[in-house]
């Protein structure tokens, strides 16, 4: 039963970890700027975030149903607001030469957002409900949390590897590519402050 659940997440959690969110655009814009090694600690430390979050809610799935979309509410406003806070530092943010105005991205800024990032607590939602009933020991909690954090933070390092390759003409026409950065968080935190 659990393999079952857990393949069946399969897509949905490829698809989640692989579009626009605050992660992802963070690490892309640090990958253009400062190349992928600047970008591995805050992965960690956001995967790292990202396992415990998971592991938590499946843990406790059943009781969570009913108190998460509370939590989940209130942080989708925090949330909501810390990626406008990205936005803002992405679009503004400056070659390394001339001073760097980004965002941090160490292991603890890793860890301490992802807390507080809006389209990571949808995600939780989704997979608690279905893999809290399918786990039966503390083990089948960590494989799960273990995957779905693997595969989220894969998401980030695909981004981050884009960011960094294509580093030359993200650079050429780094303006217009912050700029772009920046309206996708600002959509992206439109699209989930509108939600529920």
């Amino acid at each position: 039963m659990l393999t079952n659940s857990m393949l069946t997440l399969l897509p949905f959690a490829f698809v989640a970890s692989f579009t626009p969110g605050p992660n992802n655009i963070l690490v892309m814009s640090r990958g253009v700027n400062e190349g992928l090694r600047a970008t591995l600690a805050y992965q960690a430390g956001a995967g790292f975030a990202c396992f415990l979050i998971l592991f938590v809610c499946i843990r406790f799935g059943v009781r969570l149903e009913q108190t998460l979309p509370a939590l989940v509410s209130g942080v989708k406003y925090v949330g909501g607001a810390y990626m406008l806070w990205l936005a803002w530092l992405t679009a503004r943010a400056q070659p390394p030469a001339a001073g760097d105005a980004g965002a941090p991205a160490t292991l603890t800024t890793g860890f301490v957002l992802q807390f507080v990032n809006p389209k990571y607590y949808l995600y939780v939602l989704t997979l608690a409900a279905v893999l809290a009933p399918a786990t039966h020991s503390t083990a089948d909690m960590a494989l799960c949390a273990f995957v779905f954090s693997l595969i989220a933070v894969i998401g980030m390092f695909v981004w981050a590897a884009a960011g960094a390759l294509l580093q030359h003409v993200f650079l050429r026409w780094r303006r217009w590519v912050n700029a772009f950065l920046g309206l996708t968080l600002v959509w992206s935190a439109w699209e989930i402050l509108k939600t529920g």
